[in-house]
């Protein structure tokens, strides 16, 4: 994706990876629904579970780092302790923008707000 274009990641990915995707995780299956119902080409979601050989039907990597070639698009749906180490790995695979589904954060209170400032830092 050009980098002229930094919303392009976000709006027009053609691949992209659930992590923390399973069945049970309300915002991934949401997310997954979602995508299908809009026509996009489920075979190009990619699930990260590390302990699940396959979510939705579809081949599930243990992390991000196990998936091969690139991924533009990442929709992190972990809890919210997993956040920061799991933004550290979508930077290792150059993943261009992240959506995360988290609560917790500087509406839960102060620590959440030092959490949040800590991702953001880190993304």
């Amino acid at each position: 994706m050009p980098n002229d274009r930094p919303l392009a990641a976000l709006f027009e990915a053609d691949r992209l990876a659930i992590i923390g995707a399973s069945e049970r995780n309300h915002y991934a299956v949401n997310v997954f629904k979602n995508l299908e119902h809009l026509g996009f080409d489920t075979t190009k979601i990619v699930p990260i579970n590390p302990g699940r050989p396959q979510v939705f039907g579809l081949q599930a990597y243990p992390s991000l780092a196990d998936v091969p070639g690139e991924i533009p698009l990442a929709v992190i749906a972990v809890n919210t302790p997993s956040v920061l180490p799991v933004i550290a790995d979508v930077r290792r695979k150059n993943v261009q923008a992240a959506v995360i589904f988290a609560d917790g954060f500087a509406e839960g209170g102060e620590a959440g707000k030092k959490l949040q400032e800590q991702v953001t830092a880190a993304a």
